[in-house]
């Protein structure tokens, strides 16, 4: 491992997201830190920052990825009602596949042609359940790599809560045959308009399972 990749390992296992999130063996292909930028905040290892700095979408820059190669994106929260909450799983808040990243700025080029996609959902932590790990992914696609299939989620648009929930990234990523490169997250705690927006998932998610969407 490079430097910043050993660096970056270190500070995933302080944080326990190596075990938590992802296995010691998916982490061992890690290149390096996988950079969040919000339009105020740039976080890659574990930063708490206002959950009002994360309702947009977020540029992600990875400096070590191969350019030539495409990858698969992820944004999961291990935390939803307890810290490493294994029985509501993990929640995926944005979910990106066929993506690349450009090489002299290292940021994330999402293009048109880009397949299966969840539309990024900021953070919503409740109160009373401390600040949640939200964990950035970049694991690559193998070469001619077609994108999932037969996955009990959608694969295209916004998904609902029911459809986010119980996710298991590492059980993806072994699905899929990718390989963990670039990894970063950050802590975000309750404020009023995440309880607000939690109260408005959780009741889309209702909606949606009792009309059968």
């Amino acid at each position: 491992m490079s430097p910043s990749a050993l660096e970056q390992t270190a500070a995933l296992r302080t944080a326990s997201i190596i075990e938590d999130v992802v296995p010691s063996s998916l982490a061992s292909s890690l290149k390096g830190p996988l950079v969040v930028h919000y339009p105020e905040h740039t976080v890659s290892k574990g930063e708490a920052i206002p959950r009002a700095g994360t309702l947009a979408q977020p540029e992600l820059e990875f400096k070590e990825a191969d350019t030539d190669a495409t990858y698969t994106l992820f944004m999961v929260d291990p935390d939803l009602l307890k810290r490493n909450d294994t029985f509501s799983g993990q929640v995926r808040h944005w979910f990106e596949t066929g993506v690349k990243f450009e090489g002299t700025s290292g940021r994330v080029v999402i293009s048109s042609q880009a397949g299966a996609r969840n539309d990024y959902v900021p953070p919503s932590p409740a109160y009373g359940t401390g600040k949640h790990r939200y964990v950035f992914l970049a694991a690559r696609e193998p070469s001619s790599y077609a994108g999932p299939q037969n996955k009990d989620f959608p694969l295209t648009g916004k998904a609902d809560l029911k459809d986010r929930m119980k996710f298991s990234v590492a059980q993806y990523i072994q699905e899929e045959g990718l390989t963990l490169e670039a990894a970063g997250w950050m802590e975000v705690d309750a404020d009023a308009a995440a309880m607000k927006d939690n109260l408005m998932l959780s009741g889309e998610a209702i909606i949606n399972k009792l009309t059968g969407k």
